[in-house]
């Protein structure tokens, strides 16, 4: 497929119904295990799958947690200093 000027492509499972997938992918006739862009800058992979009694959410395995402030602050830094 292509999304946001990317092409992507992606391995689901048709033997597991459930039509999600990470970020804005969806919709594909089974679960999506992997999805990568042409250039491999972005990789989105399935690590486990649990059971829960809350919505599906799917976890970064990797990354840095910022408090709110600092959050706030990114796109301002960004826009003075590119």
């Amino acid at each position: 497929m292509n999304y946001a000027g990317r092409n992507w492509t992606a391995w689901f499972a048709k033997d597991i119904p459930i039509f999600e997938g990470p970020y804005y992918f969806h919709g594909l006739p089974g679960l999506i295990i992997s999805i990568e862009d042409r250039d491999k800058n972005f990789n989105f992979r399935l690590t486990s799958i649990k059971k829960t009694d809350k919505n599906m959410l799917y976890r970064l395995d990797s990354g840095t947690e910022i408090s709110w402030e600092q959050y706030e602050k990114l796109p301002k830094d960004y826009f003075t200093d590119p």
